[in-house]
């Protein structure tokens, strides 16, 4: 896996003070430590504790454990004080417990809860065996926050963190409180095989946002331990600031519940995962066969399964870079991720609305994949994105109701292509300045939405975790999750287009902008000789013609590749090449088995997997796909486009540069460069790569382009791949 790390990264300021003070002890002799305290009978489980939020306006399921002792079946009472003081009988099963509790609307009212064993523990000898009183809960939205390494990338690694932190501690936001279950590399410490519905692993404590920002994050034998606050997910959190922004001041409560280098069936049950096709790129045989490769499954049962009955306002999911490698699939086929991601919401609403008062479509919110996190398989970049929609190319959609999409395609890390010689991201140490060869820094251009983050991103001031594959530009990342949300927008959408023999007119949607929002086209550099050396693609707008294509070349939604043996000498692997073939699309295709076993045994060698072949039998990536050079770029003036009632809003595409009759068009869909910024000075580190800077956006909320591909048809009308629609 990616996350096998050599940074120590303590998440709780319980386990700061344990270590500070096992330093503070030194070589002292200790008296003999006391006797442990008697064992409770009766605990709460994971994610229940003092500070906690509880979802507002809904019956609300509070549950844990109780050892009933001599014989006798335990009774529990559970009574809340705060409004008015009521009390309820648990249902106790076997060893477990669990009691309904009357709605409270959402506000700043402090309860407390009294967990008391009423009978059947009377083997009890302190009183604190039989109760359990937790205080200051609150009733708010409560939002779960998971997915992998880009959910669970802590607060500190992120350019915001040091203008947010200051807020906090000035008083903003401390409506927000949070909870963290498990981090980064816990995921072998909660695996299981079935569901824990209830269970006291991974407790800890829940925080308000002021108090966690204000616990030291000392270094410790050259290991930061962070805070609270520093180390809780950036995207959880950042959403929850994002809805303080657009005025939500009610209590907010986060659980995250995330894990770095997960595929997205490891948080599908088993039951689930028979109902797609083609669920990752290694769990297959020689003869194609699933094989159930990796934790499929496991953190489902492990981190999931104990909050379902806990009531919620919804979910925010951001995930799939480790299944970069696997079948993008499509939800229509019910094969691939495609299918993957429209089951996990299925799943996840059908059970908590079953087992608690959650909506049975309660809002859940997804991010697509940010520049730089194919972990190597940028050819499946656009392809997974698509497939993070259900591929419908938006969200929400018939198959994925009430959902919400914030896109990262266009705010990858700004410095992922940094000069470490160079000194453009940090001035020389030596003489304070800046390298002669650097681009002249100008944030005059920057959008008014990522604007007010230039100063820390001038000076690279947040630490990297792993590198580019976790951009540290999180924020925008939770006010587009924010504002999709609460404005339902799904960002300005493809609806159709119009060619000529010297431009394409692209229409778009307005009923998916807010209320009288427009567009705004940004300046972009379409001369393809200034771009840098990365196969000559982006993710602005491209487009290919009869002049350099075919129907493959410009036809082809997504390209593979396939280790391919030398006919000339077979006996000699290591003279065997490999090619690229239209993996989504038409074109030649190899056998499906072949495809599978080969795209295991790559992932295999890439990652360290054990396989019976040798390695240099294993198939590898060409340098680069020369098919795509019936691509190019074709520009478009730099304008607003204001709103016309609900009249498509439109904007056209000069292709008289282009040689020949267009075919295609795609936009935010890359095949190579995964980049909004491919201009040569910034590939090779010499200039930032301006965040938000692909050239459609909507002209209010700042949210980019959905993405699309879009083949055009005799008529000169655009289409898209089925579920997609793009030809009104």
């Amino acid at each position: 896996s990616q996350f096998d790390m050599g940074l120590l990264m303590w998440t709780t300021f319980a386990v700061i003070a344990a270590g500070l003070s096992s330093e503070a002890a030194g070589d002292v002799a200790a008296a003999p430590p006391p006797p442990p305290p008697p064992a409770p009978l009766i605990a709460l489980s994971a994610g229940f504790g003092s500070g906690m939020v509880l979802q507002h306006s809904t019956p609300v399921a509070i549950y844990g454990v109780v050892n009933a002792t001599g014989g006798t079946p335990a009774s529990v009472q559970v009574t809340v004080a705060g409004g008015d003081v009521y009390s309820v009988a648990a249902v106790v099963t076997g060893s477990t417990w669990k009691a309904s509790l009357r709605p409270a609307p959402a506000g700043h009212t402090e309860y407390s809860i009294t967990v008391s064993c009423v009978a059947g523990c009377n083997g009890a000898v302190f009183r604190n065996q039989t109760e359990v009183v937790i205080d200051r809960v609150v009733y708010g939205h409560v939002w779960f926050c998971s997915g992998q390494s880009n959910m669970a990338l802590p607060l500190y690694f992120t350019f915001s963190r040091p203008t947010l932190e200051a807020a906090v501690l000035a008083g903003k936001y401390s409506n927000i409180r949070t909870f963290q279950y498990g981090g980064m590399s816990d995921g072998p410490s909660f695996y299981s095989e079935s569901p824990k519905y209830v269970t006291t692993d991974g407790a800890a404590p829940w925080w308000n946002v002021s108090a966690a920002a204000a616990q030291p994050s000392p270094v410790v034998k050259g290991h930061i331990q962070l805070s609270p606050f520093r180390s809780f997910s950036a995207t959880c959190t950042y959403f929850a600031v994002g809805l303080v922004d657009l005025g939500i001041t009610d209590p907010i409560g986060l659980i995250q519940a995330a894990v770095g280098g997960t595929q997205i069936e490891a948080w599908l049950d088993n039951e689930t995962l028979t109902t797609c096709k083609n669920e990752s790129g290694w769990n297959f045989n020689a003869s194609g066969a699933n094989v159930g490769y990796g934790i499929t499954s496991k953190l489902y049962y492990g981190m999931v399964t104990p909050f379902v009955n806990r009531s919620l306002a919804g979910w925010i999911w951001y995930q799939g870079e480790n299944n970069c490698h696997g079948d993008p699939g499509n939800s229509l086929l019910k094969t691939g991720y495609g299918c993957d991601q429209v089951a996990l919401v299925k799943l996840w609403r059908k059970m908590w609305s079953t087992s608690s008062g959650t909506t049975p479509t309660a809002p859940f919110g997804v991010t697509s994949l940010a520049a730089g996190g194919s972990e190597g398989a940028g050819q499946h970049m656009a392809a997974i994105r698509w497939s993070q929609t259900g591929n419908y190319g938006r969200l929400p959609n018939a198959a994925m109701v009430n959902t919400f999409l914030a896109h990262a395609y266009d705010i990858g890390d700004p410095w992922s292509s940094g000069c470490g010689t160079c000194n453009c991201s940090h001035p020389d140490p030596a003489t304070g300045k800046y390298g002669p060869t650097c681009v002249a820094w100008d944030d005059s251009a920057w959008n008014p939405s990522v604007k007010p983050v230039a100063p820390l991103v001038r000076n690279d001031s947040a630490p990297f975790f792993m590198g580019p594959i976790h951009p540290r530009f999180k924020h925008e990342v939770g006010r587009r999750l924010a504002i999709a949300m609460l404005q339902n927008t799904s960002g300005p959408t493809l609806m159709g287009c119009t060619a000529t023999t010297t431009t394409v007119e692209l229409r778009f949607d307005p009923t998916a902008l807010t209320s009288g929002e427009g567009l705004v086209v940004q300046p972009f550099n379409t001369n393809i000789s200034e771009w840098g050396n990365r196969g000559d693609d982006s993710s602005s707008l491209m487009v290919c013609s009869t002049g350099s294509g075919n129907a493959t070349t410009c036809g082809c939604l997504g390209w593979n590749y396939l280790r391919v043996p030398n006919p000339n000498d077979p006996s000699n692997p290591g003279h065997d090449s490999s090619l690229w073939y239209c993996e989504n699309g038409p074109g030649w295709k190899p056998r499906l088995s072949d495809e599978r076993l080969v795209r295991r045994r790559r992932y295999e060698a890439e990652f360290g997997f054990a396989s019976h072949e040798s390695p240099d039998r294993l198939g590898w990536r060409p340098g680069s796909n020369g098919l795509l050079s019936a691509w190019s770029p074709a520009p478009m003036t730099p304008t607003t486009v204001a709103r016309d009632g609900n009249s498509p809003l439109a904007v056209v595409v000069d292709t008289s540069g282009v040689n020949g009759t267009v075919l295609s068009v795609r936009y935010g869909w890359p095949f190579a460069s995964d980049t909004c910024c491919p201009q040569a000075s910034i590939t090779a580190g010499l200039e930032v790569c301006r965040p938000a800077s692909c050239p459609i956006m909507s002209d209010t909320t700042n949210l980019p382009l959905n993405p699309f591909f879009a083949t055009l048809t005799t008529d000169h009308k655009c289409a898209c791949t089925a579920p997609q629609v793009c030809d009104q």
